[in-house]
């Protein structure tokens, strides 16, 4: 039997997983022209000195999730979007995040083989 998340269940992952890979989930409430609450904004950050850096916006808890999910590099960008091919811009921006992302774990990789090796 497949278990089922609640939407709380699914954020709370979503930012603990976020949080673990050095960025933030910021939900800011929208509201309609006559002042009603008709939703949920959430931003993606990534923690930086001197200013933290947006890294995406989602209007929707799936789509937050699948944004931190492409920026912790839990999956692999798509080349190809919904309905439409990417734009080379857009390919080039998801290739180059990815391959920071895979450059970045490369070197906390290397770092604690340099920092086993001074142990020995």
């Amino acid at each position: 039997m497949v278990s089922q998340y609640s939407d709380f269940t699914k954020l709370k992952h979503a930012k603990q997983e976020a949080k673990d890979h050095g960025c933030f989930v910021v939900e800011i409430p929208t509201y309609d022209k006559d002042g009603f609450r008709n939703g949920t904004k959430f931003l993606l950050y990534r923690e930086a000195e001197p200013k933290n850096q947006l890294v995406g916006k989602r209007k929707s808890l799936d789509g937050i999730v699948t944004l931190v999910k492409l920026a912790t590099g839990m999956v692999k960008p798509r080349l190809q979007r919904k309905g439409r091919p990417m734009t080379e811009a857009e390919r080039l921006k998801a290739q180059r995040e990815f391959d920071e992302d895979e450059r970045r774990k490369r070197m906390q990789e290397e770092m604690s083989n340099y920092a086993t090796e001074d142990d020995e």
